[in-house]
């Protein structure tokens, strides 16, 4: 199947993946704000972080609450083996 960028780029990955994915960064920013706390860093970056943590859960329980939509496949539901990628410049720095 060859496919544009601009449309690989709205299938959407599987609700259990994504919010893995979303506690994954959760729990990456809490252990952050745990050293930044320990070290006693900036307070200004601890406030961000916290404060990136508590949008981050919100959307994780906008995930949880809401049923999809539509009834669209899933990446993990195509059986996608490669992906080659001819504008490798639009996902570089992802």
């Amino acid at each position: 199947m060859i496919i544009g960028h601009s449309q690989f780029e709205k299938i959407p990955l599987s609700l259990e993946r994504q919010q893995n994915l979303l506690q994954e960064q959760i729990d990456d920013i809490t252990e952050g704000i745990k050293a930044l706390k320990s070290d006693h860093g900036q307070r200004y970056t601890v406030k961000q972080m916290e404060k990136t943590k508590i949008k981050l859960q919100d959307r994780l329980k906008g995930m949880t609450d809401n049923k999809r939509k539509d009834n669209v496949l899933d990446f993990e539901e195509m059986g996608i083996d490669r992906l080659f990628v001819d504008e490798a410049h639009h996902y570089k720095d992802l």
